[in-house]
């Protein structure tokens, strides 16, 4: 599988299949891999994923926008790694909320403009990654990250433009 044209929305919810291409309900999931996936037309959504150890989607190059929510790596032993983001260049808006298990968020690097960036409730030590994000056309908000120590991560943000919002609070 190369490409989806909708969205792709692993969850361990019910999600009504009308709005969702592929729609995957799991609720002791441990392992996401999607090693040919290229292209998603849609969201990329994870949801109540508790037990999740692994994803797998470094080949993904294009997605209209990820929404990483509600307790994904929750009840896992080791938090699931970002940075199979890697190769991502295009990306619509991203909002990582209330998973709670990612001691660090890295990857995100070949990303270059998003249209909004979220994380909140998510991050226990370090955003390190988004290293060509150079443009968001919306709002950028890091909140409620209660354990984190740095941002060190938006190395080229520092000559870009935020079109919206930052808020970074309780963190």
């Amino acid at each position: 599988l190369t490409s989806i044209g909708g969205a792709l929305s692993i969850t361990s919810q019910y999600v009504n299949p009308r709005y969702y291409s592929f729609s995957n309900y799991s609720p002791n999931l441990t392992s996401v891999s999607f090693s040919s996936l290229q292209t998603i037309g849609g969201r990329l959504y994870l949801s109540y994923l508790k037990y999740l150890k692994n994803i797998n989607f470094n080949p993904l190059t294009s997605v209209s926008s990820i929404e990483i929510v509600n307790e994904v790596s929750r009840n896992s032993a080791s938090p699931v790694d970002l940075s199979t983001f890697n190769n991502l260049v295009s990306c619509g808006s991203l909002r990582i909320d209330n998973s709670n298990r990612f001691y660090a968020i890295s990857g995100f690097n070949s990303i270059n403009s998003l249209a909004s960036l979220e994380i909140h409730s998510s991050c226990e030590t370090d955003i390190s990654g988004f290293n060509q994000l150079n443009y968001i056309g919306g709002h950028m908000t890091v909140s409620n990250n209660n354990n984190m120590t740095s941002i060190s991560g938006f190395s080229s943000l520092g000559g870009g433009t935020i079109g919206g919002n930052l808020t970074v609070t309780y963190n």
